[in-house]
């Protein structure tokens, strides 16, 4: 019996070292606007088999069966109990259907909501409207660059610099990180596996069919900004 559980507890640590030490940094949307296609990049977990290769999925639904949802689920920020909301984009199994096959998160969790309406409507316009594809004072995502501030945020909570955002009270805060630094030993190893993750991550990347049929590789950094249209002065607005 006592083998069996050591094999059982090695076979759940090698899969969760490969999952932290292994991986890719992110699971990206392609949002295709002459298609009206949605590409999503998926890996696919063997937890029988942690030491074989774990295939890379890309996931493709039609426009017309997405539709935005939120969501929001209790969790505890520090000693704090909260609600965080996430915007989900909700996959019918065809069109005008109420059967949900998939759900696919998009962007971050926040305490708050009002802002996933914007985000939404921002996504529901490139797709169905010409929409920009950034909007005026827009900047591109971080989240796939390695960052060691934000890779120790994983057990430092407070480290996160969207930490004010996500507790807004200051005796809130004051609290989680008296509470996050008094742990601080067992906050350590998330915190370390998080770092070695960003230092041996990968970058996702699509198929050639997939950049084809979207017009080619992702545009640089300076290319993406350029879309942007221009922010309005004063005596524009209105």
């Amino acid at each position: 019996m006592s083998l069996v559980i050591i094999a059982i507890a090695f076979v759940f640590a090698a899969t969760m070292g490969r999952l932290d030490l292994f991986s890719y940094r992110d699971e990206p949307i392609l949002f295709n606007r002459a298609s009206r296609k949605l590409h999503i990049f998926r890996r696919r977990f063997k937890w029988t088999r942690p030491f074989s290769r774990w295939p890379v999925v890309i996931d493709s639904y039609d426009w017309d069966c997405v539709r935005g949802e939120v969501k929001g689920g209790a969790v505890l920020m520090g000693t704090v109990p909260t609600t965080r909301f996430q915007l989900y984009l909700a996959i019918a199994d065809r069109p005008g259907s109420d059967t949900i096959i998939d759900r696919v998160p998009v962007g971050g969790p926040s305490l708050g909501k009002d802002h996933f309406q914007p985000l939404w409507e921002h996504i529901r316009q490139y797709m169905e409207a010409d929409g920009p594809p950034l909007q005026a004072g827009d900047s591109l995502s971080r989240h796939t660059q390695f960052s060691h501030r934000m890779a120790w945020s994983a057990g430092f909570f407070f480290l996160d610099p969207d930490y004010k955002n996500q507790v807004p009270s200051r005796l809130g805060r004051a609290i989680g990180i008296t509470t996050n630094l008094l742990i601080a030993p067992f906050a350590m190893i998330p915190g370390l596996l998080a770092w070695l993750s960003g230092l041996s991550g990968r970058d996702p990347w699509w198929p050639d069919d997939v950049l084809a049929a979207a017009g080619g590789p992702p545009l640089s950094e300076p290319a993406a900004l350029a879309l942007r249209p221009a922010v309005p002065t004063a005596g524009q607005v209105g």
